[in-house]
């Protein structure tokens, strides 16, 4: 908390009870939620997903999911185990355009994988192209690109923020709704990279 002191009582009390019994745990701090997951859209962004491997495949908005519960993702043709997350949005929100009508609201450091690489929303400028992964839902698999038309920032976004969360050892990314692949959540990822 900005009074240096654990926002959550109850999980600051648990350390020190397990802590005072010899335990020790490595604990990642941060005054920003950002730094903990990022990679994010807002809630009524649509993406595709299975609620077990071998079921229905349906397409809904983040708002209408569970926190905490398995999902299976599309990427690739496969359907890949993840979790759903839910954040603090940026301090800057982008939205991208795309020459086929597709609007996607997202934290600015969003990773969209492209042919020159992975990049960041907040790096994607117009005339870049986003990969389209274009589902005869989940059976014949193409990709194609979608040109990018324009992108917004916006400050004054305050509303959570939401993402999957791939399964550990499968593809870090997931088909929206609307086809655009992107990242998933780098929580895993993130945490590794500073230990």
């Amino acid at each position: 908390g900005e009074d240096n002191k654990p926002k959550d009582k109850d999980f600051a009390d648990f350390i020190a009870t397990e802590m005072s019994l010899g335990l020790s745990f490595f604990l990642y701090e941060s005054h920003s939620a950002d730094s903990l997951a990022s990679c994010c859209f807002d809630d009524e962004t649509e993406v595709f997903y299975k609620e077990s491997r071998n079921g229905e495949i349906k397409k809904g908005m983040f708002k209408n999911l569970s926190l905490g519960k398995q999902y299976y993702v599309c990427y690739n043709g496969k359907w890949n185990p993840a979790k759903l997350v839910k954040t603090n949005p940026t301090p800057e929100m982008i939205e991208i355009y795309t020459e086929d009508g597709d609007t996607i609201f997202c934290t600015s450091n969003h990773i969209f994988p492209t042919d020159s690489g992975e990049f960041t929303a907040d790096e994607i400028s117009p005339f870049d192209e986003l990969y389209r992964e274009c589902l005869d839902v989940g059976f014949n698999v193409t990709r194609r690109k979608t040109k990018v038309t324009d992108v917004i920032s916006h400050d004054n976004y305050t509303d959570s923020v939401y993402c999957f969360e791939v399964e550990e050892g499968y593809p870090p990314y997931f088909v929206l709704g609307n086809g655009i692949i992107t990242h998933n959540c780098r929580l895993r990822n993130e945490l590794a990279d500073n230990t």
